[in-house]
């Protein structure tokens, strides 16, 4: 009597492991770089690796000056726009977009290229390693 409920026992617990398995939902759409970059961006800093350790550190960092801004819109299809106010340069330009691995491409009028340093639902940071040394622009999304 104790073997049948023991293995009665097993197998309704065998039972209940495989039916709480179940696949994983395959629908829900994963968020890539040229998707999550959609939309306004306004730039919260920018930053220069003065110490060279390949972060930005509090101390390097640089907001705007107060009534300075600069937003950056990412379209669907690829279209781009730039609103900028700062001293001596205002006003919006437009190009397009791309991303390329995990590179930002601007073009607008000069091809402009950085590497995403980080991605996400609410910050971009664009690292810019061809000056020395490297720069960081820093937004957050509206």
């Amino acid at each position: 009597m104790k073997t049948i409920l023991s293995a009665g026992l097993l197998l309704m617990g065998g039972a209940m492991l495989f039916t709480a398995c179940s696949k994983s939902d395959s629908t829900t759409p994963v968020a890539t770089n040229s998707t999550k970059i959609i939309g306004t961006w306004k730039k919260i800093f920018d930053a220069t690796d003065a110490n060279n350790n390949g972060i930005p550190d509090a101390s390097e960092k640089i907001a705007p000056a107060s009534g300075d801004y600069e937003y950056q819109t990412y379209k669907t299809g690829g279209a781009f726009l730039d609103s900028l106010k700062a001293p001596g340069i205002a006003g919006t330009s437009s190009g397009s977009w791309s991303i390329t691995g995990d590179y930002r491409i601007l073009v607008s009028p000069n091809t402009m290229i950085g590497k995403l340093y980080q991605l996400d639902a609410t910050t971009m940071i664009i690292l810019d390693t061809s000056v020395h040394p490297s720069q960081w622009v820093a937004y957050s999304k509206q």
